[in-house]
């Protein structure tokens, strides 16, 4: 009775489930649904419809969640893509005034990863299936980019430069020159729009970041003739438009040219645009003589020479130590951190005392003056200035090439580099502290005390670090050379010695700072195995920058006391 009972409830039930499913099938759907924002953090609650019927007012609302989307910091890229192309489905099916220009604009931005992420994603390691999976398709929503630019051109809106500089930009990030090469295509073919020095660089930032990446051997032919192909046609249209190279094109070019160990080219490069010779390094170049007089001749603005950055230089010294070829690469370094003397002191260049037979070799003048109706125009022979990644790329290829005297002269050099700066960093925060501390003793109290300029003391350049000296300690230790091994850790005491006086220094440099100047989150840690201070702080500041580079020193076993020296 009771299982017959039971029975008859669970159909029932069955019965009314059954019958709301009826009703609910039967009746009529609405034909929109509109779904409100969370303003906090921009994501979505639901997924918002593609409607049948749209109105302007499902339009306007929809128009304005988008744009709150993008006004909100940290929107998600996914929200403002499902967003936009949900607006776009109720403007195609009205078939009314196109999505603002300044949407498109907005939408373009933020429609994918930023460059950031995508650089991060693209630097990962992988394996090789998943390295030639990256080179097909180096991009990710691509096809997005490539549907609002069509967007805008079918709506009477082209895209400027500056959007097409934006996707120039992503690409770049990735390594993509197969889609920079079409870009710059469209560019000028659809649009007609010239491009300029800035649009040169993304391109060329695109090929080095493809050249230093980690490509499949069965891969690096193509990569390296599409690379090829891009940057001759790079240079061939800067050529046609008369732009001058300016530092950051010559380094992307020289960098190019490394990877692909072509050193005629780089050369040739320095040559033309910044009037450097390594096989001349006191002379005038002859290309650039020339391009100086053709410019005289025609009356056009004289062309002045690239300075040679640090980047450069330190391109040049893996250049030429990645090929051997050390006498090059000291001969660059040594005339760019040291330029020659001008003889001042000798006679004129046009003097009779120049073509004299001698029994002794004379050397041919400097002409710093090579327009002689023109004695403004003075040519000054190009000068540099070496970083802590200068002089860890020059001793690493001279303990490649086992050159022990020229390794010991070089970490020397490196020393009173970095004695300089220290001296030089210690002698301008003393200056800043000690007139605050005058200026704090003058102000009275119902008045704003005065905060240091910490940002006019210019950054330490040269640092010694581990990673400098560890190649040394490698070939020392290959080459069974225990004398080199103790004058190694002999210097290395007094580098840890004077590293430590400097460490306190800083620290109470830090404690005295007011605490308005100090950025919030930020401490003062240390590592008794290492010996090691860090300011660690979650956003940029000017204490990071200037006052605390301070440096990890391998733990070497040392004395209680002093060195002597």
């Amino acid at each position: 009775m009771r299982q017959s009972l039971a029975c008859q409830s669970a159909k029932a039930f069955q019965n009314i489930i059954k019958t709301k499913a009826r009703r609910a099938a039967l009746a009529t759907p609405p034909l929109t649904e509109y779904v409100e924002f969370d303003k906090s953090d921009g994501t979505r609650l639901t997924m918002l419809p593609r409607t049948l019927n749209p109105s302007s007012t499902l339009r306007d609302k929809t128009q304005n969640s988008l744009e709150l989307l993008l006004n909100t910091a940290g929107t998600l890229y996914q929200t403002v893509w499902e967003s936009y192309l949900a607006l776009k489905d109720i403007v195609d099916q009205q078939k009314g005034p196109p999505i603002p220009r300044h949407i498109l604009e907005a939408v373009l931005r933020q429609c994918t990863p930023t460059w950031h992420a995508l650089r991060y994603n693209a630097i990962q390691p992988a394996t090789e299936y998943g390295a030639l999976k990256r080179l097909q398709f180096p991009l990710p929503h691509e096809a997005r980019l490539r549907s609002v630019l069509q967007y805008m051109r079918k709506s009477n809106q082209p895209p400027t430069e500056d959007d097409y500089h934006f996707i120039l930009q992503q690409m770049a990030a990735v390594g993509h020159v197969g889609g920079a090469s079409a870009v710059l295509e469209e560019m000028e073919a659809t649009e007609g729009i010239q491009p300029s020095v800035k649009t040169f660089k993304y391109v060329l930032r695109a090929c080095v970041f493809l050249l230093e990446s980690p490509i499949p051997p069965e891969a690096e032919s193509q990569v390296a003739n599409s690379v090829n192909t891009l940057a001759s046609r790079v240079a061939k249209r800067m050529q046609e438009l008369n732009l001058e190279l300016d530092t950051p094109i010559v380094g992307l070019m020289l960098r190019i040219f490394k990877e692909q160990q072509n050193t005629e080219a780089c050369e040739h490069i320095l040559r033309l645009a910044c009037s450097f010779d390594v096989q001349r390094p006191d002379r005038l170049p002859e290309e650039f003589e020339s391009r100086l007089k053709d410019a005289d001749r025609r009356q056009l603005p004289l062309p002045v020479p690239v300075p040679i950055t640090t980047s450069i230089l330190t391109t040049l010294m893996n250049l030429y130590g990645s090929q051997g070829e050390i006498p090059k690469m000291i001969t660059a370094f040594e005339v760019l951190t040291n330029p020659y003397p001008l003889p001042s002191n000798l006679p004129s260049p046009h003097s009779d005392w120049w073509d004299a037979e001698d029994e002794y070799d004379v050397a041919s003048p400097v002409i710093q003056t090579p327009l002689k109706h023109r004695p403004e125009y003075i040519w000054e022979p190009p000068k540099s200035r070496p970083n802590t990644a200068t002089f860890s790329t020059i001793i690493l290829y001279l303990s490649w090439a086992r050159q022990r005297m020229l390794c010991e002269h070089y970490m020397l050099l490196a020393e009173e580099y970095d004695k300089a700066e220290s001296i030089r960093l210690r002698n301008e925060l003393g200056k800043e502290l000690k007139r605050l501390e005058r200026v704090s003793s003058n102000t009275a109290p119902d008045q704003t005390p005065e905060t240091p300029s910490l940002g006019l003391i210019e950054a330490p350049r040269i640092h010694i670090t581990p990673h400098m000296f560890k190649p040394v300690f490698v070939y020392a230790n290959q080459a069974r050379l225990t004398e080199l091994m103790r004058w190694m850790r002999q210097h290395l005491r007094g580098i840890i010695w004077r590293r430590q006086s400097d460490l306190d220094f800083f620290k109470k440099s830090y404690e005295v700072l007011p605490p308005s100047t100090i950025p919030p989150g930020a401490e003062v840690r240390r590592n008794s195995q290492h010996q090691l201070c860090k300011l660690s702080s979650t956003q940029p500041s000017q204490i990071t920058n200037d006052t605390f580079q301070i440096l990890t020193i391998v733990n070497l076993p040392m004395d209680q006391k002093s060195p002597s020296h």
